[in-house]
């Protein structure tokens, strides 16, 4: 199956996003209306610009079953605009907001479902619970909603910091990276299962039980608190989906989002 793809950046107050929009190929047609998914990665990743990553992996199957994939870099990463890993969970709700109401202004979209990983899951999980009367469903992968307790005992993944007195920028060992010290300063204050759980409509959380990244009951109290929420797990999978129940993880997501399409 072929795909139409277009890169374009969308402005967030001056600063450019870098954005990929993949559609099924529509052969002339007009009229028609798509679901769209808006996929949102995690910690110091990108959109998936490899064609074996992740993301570009899940997009090429959402696009093969009739949806719009959106994928985008958040500012300060990847092809994007903006301080280079400046971000915090603040301008990555803003980023994201942005992104969405780019997104519900085209003419070929009509439901709209959230997806990310890891941190871009507790982005696109409380984006849905800020915008609950607009978007349809929500999927989180590995979400990181253990970011919080981590920041508020003095860690980024392998960085440790004083958590009374935060460093401007914190080397992330192994990573090569360096990121702005209001990381972890928003995120051990951040209301993650409190605005997520304003979503009240379906919604699949999906991780390894051996992720070293990620403790599973973050998806578990993802479920917990939220209405309509199933949690899916997996045991060879890791935090970045490289496992051998990779496919049927991502096949797995698919299914869910078609099985929850309404508009004919």
């Amino acid at each position: 199956m072929t795909f139409q793809v277009e890169d374009l950046n969308i402005e967030r107050e001056g600063v450019a996003l870098h954005t990929r929009i993949t559609r099924p190929e529509m052969n002339g047609t007009t009229g028609r209306k798509y679901p769209a998914v808006i996929m949102m990665h995690g910690f110091l990743g990108n959109l998936g610009y490899e064609p074996d990553s992740l993301f570009a992996e899940l997009s090429d199957k959402l696009v093969a079953e009739g949806f719009i994939t959106v994928r985008f870099d958040f500012d300060g990463r990847g092809e994007s605009g903006g301080e280079r890993n400046g971000f915090d969970a603040y301008r990555e709700i803003e980023d994201a907001m942005a992104v969405l109401e780019y997104v519900r202004n085209l003419d070929e979209v009509d439901e709209i479902s959230l997806l990310g990983h890891s941190f871009g899951g507790v982005i696109a999980g409380m984006t849905a619970g800020l915008y609950a009367d607009v978007i349809h469903t929500l999927v989180l992968m590995a979400p990181a909603a253990t970011a919080k307790t981590d920041a508020q005992a003095g860690h980024v993944q392998n960085a440790q910091f004083d958590p009374e007195h935060v460093s401007e920028r914190l080397v992330i060992p192994g990573r090569d990276a360096t990121i702005s010290g209001r990381f972890p300063r928003v995120v051990r204050m951040l209301p993650i299962y409190e605005t997520t759980s304003a979503f009240e409509g379906q919604t699949l959380c999906v991780q390894g039980r051996d992720d070293a990244v990620v403790s599973p009951h973050a998806s578990e109290e993802y479920a917990k608190v939220m209405p309509h929420c199933e949690a899916s797990f997996y045991n060879d999978l890791g935090h970045t989906f490289i496992g051998k129940d990779r496919g049927e993880a991502l096949e797995e997501i698919a299914q869910f989002l078609i099985a929850h399409y309404t508009v004919e």
